[in-house]
């Protein structure tokens, strides 16, 4: 029987996970769509206050679910794995620099002054990120996952 507290936590961080992402992608898809709303002075420390607030939520526990996936099954360490690993934390690190306010600061140093133009690079950086996401859970479950046949061919193999 699976430990209910582990189930518990998991569960409840990757909840956390989908549902601040949610919120920051319909800010950032708002944004894009009908202006930026930061203009508004009656909105803009509040929803800087929230933004900052979900950022953070999302940052923190893609990084807790990040550390129960590599912890908790056994992985079979071979090509694919290293390949997986190195996607992940690549998209990882693209949600940080995508989803501080770093990534406005580069752009500001790049002549890029125009907040949609801003707004519609985070957005295809986002969206680019919510597609390869499950692209890469199933490439973890068919690949990386041992199954049973896995471990008596390895066996076999060594004898």
């Amino acid at each position: 029987m699976p430990n209910l507290l582990f189930l518990g936590v998991k569960y409840t961080f990757r909840t956390l996970h989908m549902l601040s992402f949610a919120y920051l992608f319909g800010n950032m898809s708002y944004d894009y769509f009908f202006g930026n709303r930061s203009v508004d002075t009656n909105v803009a420390p509040l929803l800087l206050k929230t933004n900052m607030f979900m950022g953070i939520i999302l940052v923190v526990s893609g990084l807790i679910n990040m550390i129960i996936l590599l912890k908790e099954k056994p992985y079979i360490r071979n090509f694919e794995y290293y390949v997986w690993r190195r996607s992940f934390e690549a998209m990882f690190l693209a949600a940080i620099f995508c989803l501080t306010p770093l990534f406005d600061f580069v752009l500001h140093r790049l002549g890029v002054e125009d907040k949609n133009v801003i707004n519609k690079y985070k957005l295809i950086i986002v969206c680019f990120m919510f597609a390869v996401s499950p692209g890469l859970r199933f490439y973890r479950e068919n690949y990386l996952q041992v199954k049973k046949g896995d471990l008596l061919t390895e066996e076999v193999k060594l004898n």
